[in-house]
């Protein structure tokens, strides 16, 4: 049985959905999964290109910031030490914390404000998109807001979720930033800035924390308990 429900819902003649947690022990992984399997049906709308009924061929959120959580870094290190990525991608042999931000992040730093999102290319792409194709060169290693993200209606309460998941795992990805540069005696990697203020205090862990896999995330342990009441059938 599947612990969340991703539900077609017509809004206003455009198919979207909305999601139910119907599992108080339901995962991110679980989420992702429901969601997806949706997605791969190809029954929502596209409201960017909207004589499509399905994404392959289409990049245009391709070029907009896709920002990162902690467990995107961590499923990345793995496949790439596995041989899953072309090699011209692999930024480096250790394929460590470091490694992966330097090469494949962008790390964009004001104030006290901390964001980190997937490279793009000088003409703005994903520096993982194949612009002849028009695919992801890493589609099964995705990033969770890209497995996320569709262009079609949304029930208030599925995309609060989606934020709530994104931000508490990006908040964690940052705090892993400040760690690994502190461990290593290294400045903070920073690829744009404007006059840095980042005080680690304001980074405390989150429920990520020590997690490499999304079906090691509780969705209930994510949610503020408004939420969960919303999502819990």
């Amino acid at each position: 049985m599947n612990k969340v429900v991703a539900v077609p819902v017509v809004f206003d003649g455009r198919p979207g959905y909305d999601i139910m947690v119907v599992d108080p022990t339901a995962s991110v992984q679980d989420y992702l999964d429901a969601l997806n399997g949706l997605i791969e049906q190809g029954l929502l709308w596209r409201s960017r290109n909207e004589t499509i009924m399905e994404c392959l061929g289409c990049d245009r959120c391709c070029q907009e910031r896709i920002p990162l959580t902690v467990v995107d870094l961590a499923v990345w290190e793995e496949a790439g030490r596995a041989g899953y990525f072309p090699s011209d991608l692999l930024p480096g042999a250790k394929l460590n914390l470091g490694e992966l931000l330097q090469n494949w992040c962008t790390v964009r730093v004001d104030g006290p404000v901390v964001d980190i999102m997937v490279r793009r290319d000088d003409l703005g792409r994903c520096h993982f998109l194949d612009p002849a194709s028009r695919r992801c060169r890493i589609y099964a290693y995705r990033p969770l807001v890209c497995q996320t993200y569709i262009c079609c209606p949304v029930t208030s309460r599925a995309e609060r979720l989606r934020e709530v998941i994104v931000n508490c795992g990006e908040d964690e990805l940052v705090r892993q930033w400040l760690t690994w540069s502190k461990k290593q005696n290294l400045p903070l990697i920073i690829h744009e800035g404007e006059q840095p203020a980042v005080d680690p205090a304001d980074w405390p862990a989150t429920v990520f924390a020590g997690k490499r896999l999304y079906q090691e995330v509780n969705l209930r342990d994510l949610c503020p308990a408004s939420l969960w009441a919303q999502l819990i059938r």
